[in-house]
């Protein structure tokens, strides 16, 4: 944080998020309401997003999100090529009937690039799986693992981890021995995820239901090889621009 954060703006962007998050068109008093912001200044900033094309109203006069935002999506998707360098692996690893994920960490959450599990098209992932706590996930855990310190993470709605796998010190602390990162649920899936590059801002996670012990150390060195082939990838990308 700097030492004079824009209050204004840390605000708009959280109703901008809020909106989008609620997946429906949201009148002024219902999204002040979800962001605890004043309606007058709920309103002012809602303006504001409006004349930058970030968000519009419906014919009820609610609340829905802009085709800027839809620019930016693009241009976003452009600019990284996150996505389309890890899309060779992540079907590498889908064709052998593992579910695949290509995530990143923001205020303690875990966002899915892509979240594929076995019989579902990749294409039809994108963006679609719901944010969940960081700690609930391969990639989640394996990129808190890289931080200094821990943020705080939002409590747990779902993903039931497995009896012994709650101790977050335990479980980061073993991640950055090992390298990769492991997490088993409740309903008896195993998670492992990797993250890309030395100063990782994602990570690419594979699970199954039936993953044996043995088999764990192998598919952990295959994921990592994926890791570094997606950031050879970029690295590529970035050099031609």
């Amino acid at each position: 944080m700097t030492a004079q954060p824009n209050a204004s703006l840390i605000t708009g962007l959280s109703c901008l998020q809020t909106l989008m998050l609620a997946g429906e068109a949201l009148g002024s008093r219902e999204l002040a309401r979800r962001t605890g912001v004043v309606h007058t200044r709920c309103n002012r900033l809602l303006g504001t997003l409006a004349q930058l094309g970030l968000v519009e109203q419906d014919e009820q006069r609610k609340y829905r999100i802009g085709p800027a935002l839809h620019v930016w999506s693009a241009q976003t998707m452009q600019a990284s090529r996150l996505v389309p360098a890890a899309m060779p692996e992540l079907a590498r690893w889908h064709a052998e009937g593992f579910t695949v994920a290509l995530g990143v960490v923001w205020q303690g959450l875990t966002c899915f690039l892509v979240h594929a599990r076995p019989g579902q098209a990749l294409h039809e992932s994108l963006g679609r799986h719901e944010l969940i706590p960081a700690d609930r996930s391969a990639c989640g855990l394996v990129l808190l693992s890289h931080h200094e310190t821990v943020p705080d993470l939002p409590a747990a709605s779902h993903g039931e981890l497995a009896p012994g796998e709650d101790d977050l010190a335990a479980a980061l602390a073993r991640t950055r021995a090992d390298g990769f990162a492991r997490r088993r649920f409740a309903n008896g899936e195993t998670s492992l995820g990797v993250a890309i590059g030395r100063r990782p801002v994602a990570a690419i996670a594979i699970s199954h239901r039936h993953l044996a012990e043995d088999a764990v150390p192998e598919l952990a060195r295959r994921l990592g090889a994926s890791a570094q082939r997606i950031e050879a990838a970029l690295g590529a990308v970035a050099r031609t621009r």
